[in-house]
């Protein structure tokens, strides 16, 4: 894992096997020993279209996520990769939590910091993924 100036990370764990949950504890944990103390984090609950049609498949608990995601300080989200249910809103709510300029920056507008026209906004319909073939990826 790369970890040098990463503003953001999303560690995904499948709600149905609580294998990837146990692994993305750890994760976080690596994240928040290695990566900057600002980093934001994301816990993503994967794969929730399965459960549409058999709630018997969940075998991770939403509030176990949400629990582990309170007493880290990270988001929190559940969703689905295939039929791309709050992928948008993971992005979203990630990007408004990033600084638009990094500490130590300055005011300096020519400075390396990032600014408002560089920011893609993600609600624009231009920059959407293609829905033709169903991937948001």
């Amino acid at each position: 894992m790369y970890y040098r100036n990463a503003q953001a990370a999303l560690v995904v764990y499948d709600v149905t096997k609580p294998q990837s949950f146990i692994k993305a504890r750890h994760w976080v944990k690596e994240l928040h020993e290695q990566a900057s103390k600002d980093i934001i984090i994301a816990l993503v609950g994967n794969k929730i279209d399965i459960l549409e049609n058999n709630e018997n498949e969940r075998k991770v608990a939403r509030e176990e996520g949400e629990k582990l995601a309170e007493e880290e300080g990270l988001l929190f989200f559940e969703t689905s990769a295939k039929t791309a249910t709050n992928i948008n809103e993971a992005f979203v709510a990630i990007g408004e939590k990033i600084p638009l300029k990094k500490p130590g920056d300055g005011d300096n507008p020519d400075s390396a910091g990032v600014t408002n026209e560089q920011r893609i906004d993600l609600a624009n319909s231009a920059h959407a993924a293609s829905q033709v073939s169903g991937c948001n990826c």
